[in-house]
């Protein structure tokens, strides 16, 4: 689990973490300009001395935020991800001038992005550090009601998951984290900031009992899907 909060390095970049507990951490140090970069650590007794983190300048990447009708939004929520699809940079990030949006922390290269606002879909496209700004164009968000009949009344919990037509996982981009998976409860789940697509919907309970569909979705629509 990521600690709350951070520590700001001092006129050397020297900085200090208190009150860990033992065990392998993963440190993350960030600055405008220069590439994020991680390091891990493992804690025991002692205190841990002369970690170090060496940051790269780039030129990060550049967004050009539009709707399909109307100004563009305040802000957006875009998470950078590796070849793994996992989260290398993800956030809140407020939008400038006509929608232009720049995340300074991403390394040189090409990268899958997604972006949404808090009404539309999630977009995904492929932005270049250094580069051109790919241009994000946001459609209102379509919602998915998902049922699991043989569920209905039970006290039972799981996680839903979506895989659209190109076999890739949905993803949705938070406040600093990455949600692939959607809660199920009593048989019941609600997906939000979806695109328009169709979708292999998987609904897996913890006591092992798995569910399956297939459902489409309309952007500014509501639509459902019984798991069966």
């Amino acid at each position: 689990m990521p600690m709350s909060g951070a520590v700001s390095t001092d006129d050397d970049g020297r900085f200090a973490f208190g009150a860990m507990t033992a065990g392998s951490w993963r440190l993350t140090a960030e600055k405008p300009g220069y590439a994020r970069a991680t390091t891990t650590v493992d804690v025991g007794g002692e205190p841990v001395d002369d970690v170090e983190i060496r940051l790269s300048p780039t030129q990060g990447i550049a967004l050009q935020v539009s709707r399909v009708a109307g100004s563009p939004p305040a802000q957006v929520y875009v998470a950078v991800l590796d070849a793994g699809r996992n989260a290398l940079v993800a956030g809140m990030y407020p939008t400038g001038e006509n929608g232009r949006v720049r995340i300074s922390t991403v390394p040189p290269g090409t990268w899958e992005v997604l972006v949404r606002s808090d009404d539309s879909g999630t977009v995904r496209v492929m932005a270049t550090s250094p580069g051109e700004p790919a241009a994000v164009q946001l459609a209102p968000q379509a919602t998915l009601q998902v049922n699991v009949p043989a569920l209905a009344g039970e006290a039972v919990r799981g996680r839903v998951t979506l895989t659209g037509g190109d076999g890739q996982r949905f993803l949705v981009p938070g406040w600093v984290s990455l949600e692939d998976d959607f809660s199920l409860a009593y048989g019941r789940a609600n997906v939000q900031h979806l695109p328009a697509g169709t979708w292999r919907v998987e609904a897996k309970t913890g006591d092992g009992r798995t569910f399956t569909g297939t459902a489409t979705t309309v952007a500014g629509g509501a639509s459902s899907v019984d798991l069966e």
